[in-house]
């Protein structure tokens, strides 16, 4: 299934050479430039994602994809069979989900099929919100665990050491050292994601830091 946007000749492009993938070899068929941006929890990735919302750019986060699949009543009954103590007054407590899918491989792998197998129709009707966009960002965590480098156009990690990603998850969640250290080996290390993607955004300090890198990435990409 593919999706056609309409070029608005005078909004914000993409340089083109970074425009890599035809409409054949890109993610979903889509006939405009999709811009990866990656990270591993805490280590800002979300916070670069929303400052490209703030600048008004066309991002689509891959968290509020799956969020909005979690929210269908069919999700909800697959879950009640796969993981029933997750399911509490027919709600999913996804505190209690969130340990058994770290604990359980599983289990992980029996979600992470079916949700993966609602993606791509959620992300088309979402990419649809964006006609008139001649590029769309896509913030995607498992972008390179998923191997979806090779249908995008450009990619982008954001770059935290590990030390402050185990520090700030701690911090921001509120969990247990074991926990988040589950967390954090389920995906790549950020340092390998660093050295696969095309471009690096450094958030190893603090946020004047960070901004000044968001911009001079905008600054090279786009024209």
């Amino acid at each position: 299934m593919r999706i056609s946007l309409q070029l608005d000749m005078e909004e914000l492009k993409l340089n083109p050479q970074y425009i890599r993938q035809t409409r054949d070899s890109r993610l979903y068929g889509l006939d405009i430039p999709i811009i990866g941006l990656t990270g591993s929890i805490a280590t800002g990735k979300s916070t670069v994602s929303s400052l490209f919302v703030k600048d008004g750019l066309p991002v689509i986060d891959a968290d509020q994809l799956i969020h909005s699949i979690y929210q269908k009543e069919e999700t909800l009954n697959f879950i009640q069979e796969i993981a029933a103590s997750a399911i509490i007054n027919k709600t999913i407590e996804f505190k209690i989900l969130r340990s058994l899918f770290f604990s359980e491989p599983e289990l992980r792998s029996k979600i992470e099929t079916y949700l993966y197998s609602k993606l791509p129709e959620t992300f088309i009707q979402k990419a649809s919100e964006f006609n008139g966009a001649n590029f769309l960002i896509y913030d995607v965590p498992l972008l390179f665990e998923k191997k979806l480098e090779s249908l995008l156009d450009l990619t982008i990690t954001v770059f935290t050491p590990e030390e402050v990603q185990l520090e700030r998850l701690l911090k921001r969640d509120k969990i247990e050292i074991e926990l988040a250290k589950k967390i954090i080996q389920n995906q790549l290390p950020i340092a390998e994601k660093a050295q696969k993607a095309d471009f690096i955004i450094d958030n190893s300090q603090d946020l004047p830091h960070l901004l000044t890198e968001y911009q001079s990435l905008k600054n090279k990409i786009f024209q």
